[in-house]
């Protein structure tokens, strides 16, 4: 299958439907403690990298979250919420 696929190409519209129907409704707010604004993103990669940090960092600090119930600055500087739809 994936050779009778090979050199296809996919229109914008069905890569925005199938961008649209993998969405599962993930938001990250960050809040930098410095400047007191808060930022959403809808992803976890694309908030890592506001903060330059890798997402991985960020999945562990929510794991640690929902076990602990605490949620501490990281790096002494940002807030991070992670939502879950």
């Amino acid at each position: 299958m994936a050779v009778a696929k090979l050199g296809r190409k996919i229109s914008e519209e069905t890569r925005a439907r199938m961008s649209a129907s993998s969405a599962r409704g993930i938001s990250v707010k960050i809040l930098d403690l410095d400047t007191k604004q808060v930022t959403e993103f809808d992803s976890i990669r694309k908030a890592a990298e506001s903060i330059n940090s890798h997402k991985n960092t960020i999945l562990r600090r929510e794991k640690s979250q929902l076990e602990k119930g605490i949620n501490t600055p990281y790096r002494n500087r940002y807030m991070i919420e992670i939502k879950r739809d």
